[in-house]
């Protein structure tokens, strides 16, 4: 098999199973060209300016999701206001987002059924619905396509050849650019790269952690920065009003002491990896009781499952390079979005 022909055989066998991915997408969310706008949708889409002409997208009147905002071009574009075309490519974001799921295993080491059982959850599960199904919550998909696609890129930046290398490299930093432009939580890139180098790529290879002093050193001067810069501008002196806005949803109306948000967040924590187990009575919002006190039942499951990810962050690091880095992957992408 020559070198052309080979490449055409892996780009029509990885060809075919995205489109199987998607296809399995569209048929598992068909029932959802039939729902109307629901939830943000109204503000997000329906009385958006900014998706409905370039000239509306530059001005940017309603700034925070300028990928999502372009793919919404598209749809009004090709469907105006006609909430049933918008399914579209809400459904292919996500049977894309499986495939690369797939194609990310794959790349780790992970043997084939392991890689489309994987793949095949993440495709299914129910707790995707509201991102599936909801037009507004497309950034969810968007941000995982394009961090997946930068993940895949600074893993061949290692495995190429050294004029490639920061081919690779610079379209990984573009792609994380892009990710960024959907959601924030594109920041958990940052630890996916240093679990691969960690697991896989020897110390003298490395690229963040070739020198780990210096890294440090650049993370502390880019937290006080970041601290620095939420103190200046008053996001800090917010804080307390959005966090007792948070808790009244709770039914909490007294004052909220840092002891108590703290203790709501970890009972948050091990509620929704419940749902994530056991994926019953899903809602796009949830109410539950404000722990009293660290004893909660709930809170002292969060705690025990935080101990747990970090032993098995431990065991896993030297036994399996492919499990660690999946570990890190759903703490990095999960954690940050499963509180109040």
């Amino acid at each position: 098999m020559t070198d052309k022909t080979g490449k055409l055989y892996i780009f029509l066998k990885y060809g075919a199973s995205a489109l199987l991915f998607i296809m399995v997408a569209f048929a598992l969310y068909l029932p959802s060209f039939d729902y109307q706008w629901t939830y943000d949708d109204a503000t997000v889409l329906v009385l958006n300016p900014d998706i409905r002409s370039w000239q509306g997208f530059w001005m940017d009147s309603r700034p925070g999701r300028p990928l999502r905002e372009l793919t919404y071009l598209l749809d009004h574009a090709l469907f105006g206001l006609n909430s049933a075309g918008y399914h579209f490519q809400n459904i292919f974001w996500h049977g894309l987002n499986a495939f690369f799921v797939f194609l990310t295993t794959l790349r780790l080491g992970g043997r084939k059924f392991v890689a489309w059982g994987g793949a095949l959850i993440f495709l299914t599960h129910p707790i995707q619905v509201e991102v599936v199904a909801n037009i507004s919550h497309r950034k969810d998909s968007l941000v995982l396509v394009f961090a997946l696609i930068s993940f895949l890129c600074y893993q061949n930046m290692f495995e190429s050849a050294k004029r490639q290398r920061w081919g690779w490299f610079l379209v990984s930093v573009i792609t994380a650019w892009i990710a960024f432009q959907g959601k924030q939580t594109a920041v958990a890139l940052l630890p996916m790269f240093l679990a691969y180098e960690i697991a896989f790529v020897p110390t003298e290879n490395r690229l963040l952690l070739r020198h780990p002093k210096w890294f440090c050193g650049a993370m502390f001067i880019g937290l006080v920065s970041v601290f620095w810069w939420l103190f200046r501008f008053g996001a800090m002196e917010k804080r307390p009003w959005e966090i007792q806005g948070l808790m009244t949803k709770l039914n909490h109306f007294s004052t909220v002491t840092d002891e108590v948000y703290f203790a709501t967040v970890l009972k948050s924590w091990a509620f929704s990896f419940s749902k994530l187990l056991y994926p019953i009575d899903l809602s796009v919002e949830y109410v539950f009781s404000v722990p009293v006190s660290w004893f909660d039942p709930w809170v002292l499951s969060s705690l025990i499952v935080l101990f747990l990810y970090v032993v098995a962050l431990c065991f896993l690091r030297r036994r399996s390079p492919l499990l660690f880095v999946a570990v890190v992957l759903i703490g990095a992408f999960w954690l940050p979005v499963s509180n109040l």
